[in-house]
């Protein structure tokens, strides 16, 4: 068995389903539900992952609960969010020339996924990016917002949400 995440990785995770709490308290009309480590089955592609976040629609969550879905399908999710730890940060990231294999990064982009947090917590380079517009057929995201640690993250709609990333801290060297 592997071994869980660290408690600040959780901390992360948990401001980020906060903030979006928030929006839903302040707007009850909000249609987005957040939900953690759920499969999502990423059929294009023959793999399947299990993200920190998901921002799934009110509606979806009424289909998947009455249909008693085991996992989620890319075109249910409006936002996947992923946090780096140090064994498997490779993993959340950009595949680059000395990693050309497959990654989270390039399986969202590849399967349509429209918005991709990833909180990165490598202490060379501590941000949080967003990737918008994937193109299925590269496999690659062709937007990127980028914020440091300490910048407050803006999702855009149809989420609205901020997140201070203030309390924020790269994993130990």
């Amino acid at each position: 068995m592997s071994p869980g995440p660290t408690l600040e990785h959780n901390l992360i995770v948990g401001a980020i389903q906060n903030r979006l709490t928030e929006a839903r308290v302040v707007n009850p009309e909000f249609p987005r539900r957040r939900v953690q480590t759920t499969d999502l089955n990423l059929v294009r592609i023959s793999d399947g992952y299990v993200p920190d976040l998901l921002v799934i629609t009110n509606d979806v969550a009424a289909e998947v609960r009455q249909s008693r879905a085991r996992h989620l399908l890319p075109d249910q999710v409006g936002l996947v969010a992923e946090v780096t730890s140090r064994s498997n940060a490779s993993n959340d990231r950009e595949p680059g020339h000395l990693r050309p294999v497959s990654t989270k990064w390039s399986g969202y982009a590849s399967t349509g996924i429209a918005h991709y947090l990833l909180i990165e917590r490598d202490p060379r380079a501590p941000q949080s990016v967003l990737y918008t517009e994937p193109d299925p057929e590269t496999g690659r995201y062709q937007t990127m917002t980028a914020w440091k640690f300490g910048e407050t993250i803006q999702l855009p709609e149809p989420f609205g949400a901020e997140i201070p990333t203030d309390e924020w801290e790269p994993w130990e060297i």
